[in-house]
């Protein structure tokens, strides 16, 4: 009897917990959008027999709806941002469950294949939202099993210092559109557009103004972490056992980024590896500028999220890559440069410039700033001009700035001027010897005080 007591004490304290950890949800957990794709992918009236999968590159650059255009097919594009290629190999079960998948277009993302950082509860923001199954219980006995409890149950924990959005939680779980997965219902920060339809979304247009500095990036062979090299090789295997065509593609990213980064040398790591495995893989880098003209502007930023005016296109082109690769008409040469020399070679235009600069205040009050172009990169047959612009911003109203320098184009690379104190705007444009027009500038605000 005093077992019997014992374990229904432990039943009712289990439950308690269980009804505590479901408010704890409803409180805590936002509104996200991996709820509402998950849902789409897996209650859908219609199957989706094409999926896309990535991180946030490969969200932004792939349009489902142009690729069901080309290729036939009914897509739909769970590239989730930092999506990780575990959680590829998940998801790629999971579209399985109850999908029957004959496609999968895999966007390879350099960036999450070096060894990564642990961290646990931002590890698991995919398989949180993850319906009851099979798949999510694999995940669980792979990944979870020996580590600490609140990774698999209490999936709020990461959340429950956030109380000021308590109050937005619950009035957003109240609403029809929230218990009908409506995008508009899901809290969606990182988009920087609206939602189209499939997991796509349109990136609005690109700008240069508050880019900062290109990373550098270094990248050879031995960057590739085994854990990942693990799950890409299950994928695969997972694909052939089930009868799937895998097409691995890099999507293009920000032209001056694609010649400056380790784009070169992983698009050569991935291409070895296809080879390994026997299967597609397509570096969309290597685009012919003809094909698919490209700027830093059709960018959100310098690591390469692409705008929608340049999604379109570039999945157009995509599907019908695939579909002629399929087909047996592709004509490779029609569509990519054979190496990245071609590529640069081609490059007609500065791409990008960076300067550094140095400020001496002077016994008589002015300010001396001196700098060099100690970062530039153009096109293999570009000859980089500069010139020199300096305005005293007088007031938050860029109209107001009062013209202090100006110089004209010319080949050098080191500039000193004297100049009063103040705020300025300082922008160093550049551009072929040829060129006519600007081609890229960078901008620093000095504050001489």
């Amino acid at each position: 009897m005093r077992n019997f007591k014992s374990i229904i004490k432990c039943v009712v304290f289990l439950l308690l917990c269980a009804a505590m950890f479901v408010v704890c949800d409803f409180l805590f957990m936002p509104s996200g959008y991996i709820r509402v794709i998950l849902h789409t992918l897996n209650h859908s009236e219609e199957n989706f027999d094409t999926v896309v999968l990535g991180a946030s590159h490969g969200r932004s650059a792939i349009d489902p709806a142009k690729i069901d255009e080309q290729f036939g097919s009914n897509a739909i594009n769970i590239s989730i941002p930092n999506e990780k290629v575990k959680d590829s190999y998940y998801l790629l079960k999971e579209s399985c469950r109850n999908n029957d998948v004959k496609t999968v277009i895999m966007d390879l993302d350099y960036q999450y294949w070096f060894k990564l950082g642990d961290n646990d509860f931002a590890d698991t923001f995919i398989y949180s939202y993850m319906e009851p199954s099979s798949v999510k219980l694999e995940y669980f006995r792979d990944n979870l099993i020996n580590k600490d409890f609140r990774l698999s149950f209490v999936e709020w924990a990461r959340y429950s210092a956030q109380y000021s959005r308590i109050k937005k939680n619950v009035a957003t779980k109240q609403t029809d559109e929230y218990q009908d997965y409506d995008i508009s219902a899901a809290e969606v920060g990182d988009a920087n557009g609206p939602y189209v339809d499939k997991g796509f979304f349109y990136r609005k247009d690109g700008g240069h103004e508050g880019r900062g500095k290109i990373t550098r990036v270094q990248w050879n062979d031995s960057c590739a972490d085994p854990k990942v090299l693990g799950y890409f090789d299950q994928i695969v295997n997972y694909c052939k056992e089930n009868n799937i065509r895998l097409i691995c593609v890099t999507s293009p990213i920000t032209p001056a980024t694609a010649l400056a980064g380790a784009s070169e040398q992983s698009g050569a790591f991935f291409t070895r590896l296809a080879q390994q495995y026997g299967i597609e893989y397509y570096d969309f880098n290597l685009l012919k500028y003809d094909v698919l003209p490209r700027v830093n502007t059709d960018f959100g930023d310098w690591e390469g999220h692409m705008c929608g005016k340049l999604a379109e296109p570039y999945s157009t082109i995509l599907g019908q890559v695939i579909t002629e690769a399929q087909n047996g008409t592709l004509d490779a040469d029609s569509y990519f440069y054979k190496d990245y020399d071609e590529l640069k070679k081609d490059t007609n235009s500065v791409l990008y410039l960076e300067t550094d600069v140095n400020q001496t205040k002077n016994e008589d009050g002015t300010y001396t700033i001196s700098f060099e172009m100690n970062d530039t990169i153009c096109g293999s047959e570009v000859s980089p001009q500069y010139r020199v612009s300096i305005k005293e911003m007088v007031s938050d109203n860029s109209d107001d700035e009062v013209n202090v320098v100006s110089t004209e184009y010319d080949g050098k690379t080191k500039y000193t001027f004297t100049i009063p104190a103040g705020n300025y705007r300082l922008r160093v444009y550049a551009k072929d010897i040829n060129a006519t027009d600007d081609q890229e500038y960078c901008e620093k605000i000095l504050k001489l005080q």
